[in-house]
């Protein structure tokens, strides 16, 4: 308890000491993380030859950062800006979903894979979309958050339970859509070295940022790229070792590499459409770290990791209407080995196919109708073990047709009331394995799912607004939990069923005295017919294995806090915390673990002069249990984090420099148990933007 006060202290001691800078000043406007637009000053904040207006932006200024606050849509969405990726220092999704209310993240494990869990809904019921192109893996239908770099994205979206109903099937949870940056100016570019030290002043990693565009009244290009290349990260100092494995205090098997290139160009022909296309390039490979404490603890290595991913976005609008297109090709290959020395490995061949059309309308000043037609095709060919001998083991195909519409009415001024409807179909395509062959997979029962939600949203005021809403999503089960093997460990069940979820929320959001924003909300989600395993007798080798259904229920409820504070222009403080809670109505003897009940972030960002900022971050995760079962009381310890950043800006000629410490502290701490994570680390990083 002692050690927490002090931290507090800690964050507002700058606060009190800056207090006696606040001066009134009429021109001081108002700068927050959420909800906007974020650019860097220029002589135009558009290029030169771009003649859009746009009568619902108002730009507000703090020192050399211009703020362009959009007009706030009826809706639920939270968002981060280009600029609170860089305040916070995140280099992936991973790292920046971890400072929202209602992010648990998650980490370590055989697959070494960096995913959290929005609102209790795992990577698999939350997809992510960057440029409207989902990022899951066909065969497993989820991701690794920590290998979406951030270094190119312009914002995030974040929706939970309500969610739009025009993206698309399988969005459970809500969903994740992150945009591309574009140009702004006729010329422009930026460069960033990043050098991270361990706490014994060993060199630990190293990632290398550049990017150039150019944007011309009639077309514009950019290119940009990003290598990250990480040898170990070090244990805490307070580490023991428990094995042979891992006996000393730099982490065996940590090392990764991450290579990724976007190339986008695009075409504005008149002020009110666009095109353009976008091919990102990545190549990564890396290393699970093994467990602490087993004798002989599995290690899986991925010399491959590899995407290709090309789409091109349309779009016009006029006065009353838009329309908008997607097409897109996503290739996914991985190499896997799961033993040390390196066996037969196991490969997956993944693509995905789809189109999207959208369109809108404003039937009049208080009616608007939107809706979304969407088609994807997705293949897995899996490469592994088959007796013995490298070859092909499993080969999917299936297609998936979505549509979606939203219509918002408002019948008086201060009240707006959206519905919305959702129609999925699965059809399965090919389905074949080398040990059962196709026999196996001749169900021709296509999957389908209904969706529909309502949201009521009320100003109370102009800048204070109550939101009331209701959902109901579904999600159909993955390739995997359908038609995955494992080894003969499971029986596939090509039956399977979608899940569905009824959301409910109470909201508010509202500025106070245009210093404080403020945004809560109280939710709970009906989570049915949830995919588990259970044991069962195999007909043919009368062994006792597991086998995917549809039985589980589970209720997922909480309170979310997020507020943002602006003392004055040298100060900033931004703090959320929530309360997470989940109940099993199938099984009263199952629980829900590695599910903390409270999570908080703060940060205070200090600015003592134009050129200089300092950032305290500090992050805090209650106490989890380690094991489903309730007989098993196991637990790992609450942790606490806290990092600081300076950052000193115009060097020289646009140059910048910053110095962080991460894990202040040098916290031992575990987000798995048995897979602890990095101690204190130093990282120094020099960057230019022109």
């Amino acid at each position: 308890m002692l050690k927490k006060m002090c931290l507090v202290v800690l964050l507002l001691l700058p606060a009190a000491a800056l207090a006696d800078m606040n001066e009134t000043d009429s021109d001081n406007e108002t700068i927050y993380l959420e909800d906007s637009v974020v650019q860097q000053k220029t002589e135009s904040n558009k290029a030169p030859d771009d003649s859009r207006t746009d009568g619902n932006h108002e730009a507000t200024h703090l020192e050399d950062i211009v703020v362009e606050e959009k007009k706030e849509k009826k809706g639920t969405s939270e968002y981060i800006t280009k600029e609170e990726i860089e305040i916070k220092g995140s280099k992936n999704l991973w790292e920046i979903m971890g400072t929202l209310p209602g992010v648990i993240r998650t980490g370590g494990g055989e697959r070494n894979e960096s995913n959290f869990r929005l609102r209790g809904f795992d990577a698999k019921r939350v997809p992510i979309y960057i440029d409207g192109v989902s990022q899951a893996i066909p065969y497993r239908g989820d991701a690794d958050h920590a290998r979406i770099l951030t270094y190119d994205i312009e914002s995030i979206e974040i929706q939970k339970g309500y969610s739009s109903m025009l993206m698309g099937a399988n969005n459970l949870g809500g969903f994740i859509s992150l945009t591309t940056a574009k140009p702004r100016e006729r010329f422009e570019g930026s460069f960033r070295y990043d050098t991270e030290f361990d706490n014994v002043f060993q060199n630990q990693k190293n990632m290398y940022q550049a990017s150039v565009g150019s944007r011309h009244e009639h077309f514009y290009a950019k290119v940009g790229a990003a290598y990250i290349d990480q040898s170990h990260f070090r244990l805490p100092d307070s580490f023991r070792p428990q094995n042979d494995y891992q006996s000393e205090w730099e982490r065996e098997d940590s090392s990764e590499k991450d290579a990724k290139v976007t190339v986008m160009a695009g075409i504005t022909p008149t002020h009110n459409s666009e095109a353009y296309i976008t091919y990102v390039r990545q190549r990564a490979e890396k290393s699970s770290p093994g467990s602490i404490s087993a004798e002989d603890p599995k290690i899986w290595d991925w010399p491959k990791w590899d995407r290709d991913s090309v789409s091109l976005n349309a779009e016009y609008e006029a006065d009353r209407y838009y329309a908008k297109f997607l097409a897109y090709y996503d290739k996914y290959d991985n190499r896997l080995y799961t033993t040390h020395p390196h066996e037969i490995p196991s490969d997956y061949d993944d693509y995905s196919i789809g189109t999207k059309i959208q369109g809108g309308i404003d039937l009049n000043s208080w009616n608007n109708l939107q809706a979304s037609l969407m088609w994807k095709t997705e293949s897995h060919r899996g490469w592994g073990d088959v007796t013995d001998m490298y070859a092909k083991n499993l080969e999917i195909e299936e297609y998936t047709y979505s549509f979606g519409a939203e219509y918002a009415m408002t019948p008086w001024n201060p009240v707006n009331i959206v519905f919305g409807v959702g129609y999925d179909a699965l059809i399965p395509q090919d389905y074949w394995t080398a040990s059962r062959g196709s026999e196996a997979f001749e169900s021709t029962d296509e999957l389908d799912g209904f969706a529909y939600q309502v949201g009521l949203f009320y100003d109370v005021t102009e800048n204070h607004e109550l939101h009331f809403t209701y959902s109901k999503k579904t999600h159909f089960p993955t390739m995997t939990e359908r038609f995955a093997a494992r080894y003969d460990t499971i029986i596939p069940n090509p039956a399977l069923q979608p899940e569905y979820a009824l959301h409910y929320e109470i909201g508010y959001k509202g500025v106070i005295k245009e210093k404080t924003r403020i945004n809560s909300s109280v939710y709970y989600s009906d989570f049915r017919d949830k995919i588990l395993q259970e044991l069962v007798k195999d007909a043919v080798t009368g062994e006792v294995i597991t086998h995917s259904v549809n039985k589980d229920k589970w209720n997922y409820y909480g309170f979310e806090l997020q507020g943002e504070f602006e003392l004055n222009k040298h100060l900033l403080f931004d703090a959320s915390f929530s309360y997470n809670k989940s109940d099993n109505q199938f099984d009263k003897e199952v629980r829900d673990a590695y599910y903390p009940e409270i999570t908080g972030n703060a940060l205070l960002l200090i600015k003592p002069t134009k050129d200089v900022s300092l950032v305290t971050q500090y992050e805090y995760v209650d106490e989890r249990y380690t094991s489903s079962s309730t007989d098993d009381d196991s637990k790992l310890d609450s942790y606490y984090l806290l990092h600081f950043t300076v950052r000193v800006n115009d060097i020289w000629k646009n140059f910048y420099a910053e110095f962080k410490i991460n894990n202040m502290l040098d916290k031992y701490y575990e987000i798995k148990e048995d897979y602890p994570m990095a101690g204190r680390s130093f990282a120094l990083a020099i960057g230019n933007k022109f």
